[in-house]
């Protein structure tokens, strides 16, 4: 079973040894039992929770394996460049938000309260400095899932750092494949936000609603794009770089 912001129940059946996993497995299997009975997030049960570090936007419908192994990836970077700032001084631990385990999934719509703008999601993502957009598969070919624009059109974008994360790793870092670069261009190209998915129709006229109230879905296409395009430019940067080595060097032949 997953659940809407409304509550509304789908069905989704998967045998027990399932390798397509998702989030919505995670919250109904994990989080939900454990936490809904004492009426909190999993993070308040389970973490040292505290302000945020890291806003990570993602997308329940990607497997889970995915989910972790895009966040190690994220980790490992965080940390490598950690070290190079501060000579050798290890990123000990940073706070992520990470919304299946941040709010109260037991009670998603008292959690967002009558203004969306004072959700804590809203106010986790305008507070942090860094933010990783996880690019996953999409519910539809070129457009993000509705949940993951409205996280970015409430969380003041436009003062953040803002990085593309996937299972290869960090977008902006070079860590993803040409190929895969390749793909997410074409992807951009035909990107509108007012294409995006929801799992039930009272989360999409919900999420309609907040995105018209901060600027509508063509400054949001607009920006997401803006967004998209500066890294894929960042990434190609460093295939540059390499040619350019290459090219420079006259003990390489070719």
């Amino acid at each position: 079973e997953v659940f809407g912001f409304d509550g509304t129940c789908m069905v989704a059946q998967k045998p027990p040894s399932s390798h397509l996993r998702d989030m919505y497995d995670a919250n109904r299997f994990i989080v939900r039992p454990e936490a809904a009975i004492v009426d909190m997030s999993y993070a308040e049960l389970r973490t040292d929770y505290g302000p945020p570090d890291i806003f990570v936007s993602h997308v329940w419908g990607e497997t889970a394996n995915k989910t972790l192994e895009a966040l190690q990836k994220m980790r490992d970077w965080i940390t490598s460049q950690t070290q190079a700032r501060s000579a050798g001084c290890e990123l000990v631990s940073a706070r992520l938000w990470v919304c299946t385990l941040c709010n109260n999934q037991s009670r998603v719509l008292e959690e967002l309260g009558g203004d969306v703008l004072r959700a804590p999601f809203a106010l986790a993502g305008a507070a942090v400095a860094l933010r990783f957009l996880g690019r996953s598969r999409l519910a539809v070919p070129g457009v993000a899932p509705e949940v993951v624009q409205l996280e970015f059109s409430l969380s003041g974008y436009e003062n953040k750092v803002m990085l593309m994360l996937t299972d290869e790793g960090v977008v902006q870092a070079g860590h993803v494949a040409p190929k895969t670069l390749q793909d997410l261009a074409r992807e951009v190209s035909n990107f509108d936000c007012r294409a995006a998915t929801c799992k039930s129709d009272a989360d999409a006229r919900f999420i309609d609603d907040a995105v018209e109230r901060t600027g509508g879905y063509e400054q949001l296409t607009a920006s997401l794009k803006g967004v998209f395009r500066e890294a894929i430019l960042r990434a190609h940067q460093w295939l540059e770089d390499a040619v350019m080595e290459i090219c420079d060097n006259p003990s390489i032949c070719i």
